[in-house]
């Protein structure tokens, strides 16, 4: 049997099993409000925990691993968004969850665009032209750079996309990526980025480089400081830091560290899924 019709024949194979698990619970048929409560109640908990520590109720290490947990719930949901898993009937509700959930997690790409990405990741999965899961350091060998990029992809996408779009001409030339889908790849790696995932990383940027010269001053008895109005915005943002991006670069580093390792990388057969 080719390795088309095994595929096949697994995806004929894994809907019927599901088809069955419906029948055997009801429960499952309800997908859509299945969905819908874990998106709300993990908006709901993030909220909570926010407010908590706002008003000195929750600690602030709590919070960040609180919130963290249950945006990666939200990632999850985002995931099966992608898929079309809940309501793709009614495409306002699904586009609403999207758009949500990439509000509380503005360190990820843009959904809509990833979509694209996460779609050539299955078909292509662990081969050079995998632009989503090189974007989370798969497939290169353990360094600092690779630590320090683990969380961070603008930086990791600045880093390393000269060599990833090398990597694909290579493809293209081989013959194993059709040059239109390697423009589409090129394209819509850096679009994705703009405008929200690009600005969360600058205000954690100049957060971090904050609390060093905060440090510095401390330990030399120096007063470098950034200019008042980068002050006020860090002041003005400082809410939107603790709550959502500091339990986001957690969430983030925890999910691009595991599934980095975990996912195969290299050595595919063409077309070969099996």
């Amino acid at each position: 049997m080719k390795h088309q019709e095994k595929s096949r024949q697994i995806r004929k194979e894994i809907n019927q099993s599901y088809q069955e698990l419906k029948e055997q619970y009801p429960l499952l048929k309800r997908q859509n409000s299945i969905g819908f409560s874990i998106f709300l109640l993990s908006i709901i908990a993030i909220i909570a925990a926010s407010v908590g520590w706002y008003k000195a109720i929750i600690p602030t290490w709590l919070m960040i691993i609180m919130n963290a947990f249950f945006m990666g719930v939200l990632h999850e949901i985002e995931h099966d968004l992608i898929h079309w898993l809940y309501f793709k009937k009614q495409k306002p509700v699904h586009h609403f969850m999207l758009f949500s959930v990439w509000i509380l997690r503005p360190l990820t790409i843009n959904p809509w665009i990833r979509r694209t990405l996460h779609y050539h990741h299955h078909k292509f999965s662990g081969t050079l032209h995998d632009v989503e899961e090189r974007g989370v350091t798969n497939g290169e060998r353990w360094s600092f750079k690779r630590l320090l990029t683990t969380a961070d992809i603008v930086l990791g996408g600045l880093l390393r996309l000269q060599q990833m779009f090398k990597d694909m001409d290579a493809e293209v030339k081989n013959g194993n990526l059709k040059d239109e889908t390697s423009s589409t790849l090129k394209r819509i790696a850096f679009l994705g980025l703009i405008p929200l995932t690009i600005a969360a990383h600058v205000i954690l940027y100049l957060f971090f480089a904050d609390l060093l010269l905060n440090w510095i001053n401390a330990k030399f008895m120096t007063d470098f400081a950034f200019p008042s109005y980068i002050e006020n915005v860090l002041n003005s943002l400082s809410f939107v830091t603790y709550t959502i991006l500091l339990p986001n670069l957690l969430r983030q580093f925890c999910l691009h560290f595991i599934t980095s390792n975990m996912h195969y990388f290299g050595d595919v057969e063409e077309g070969n899924v099996i």
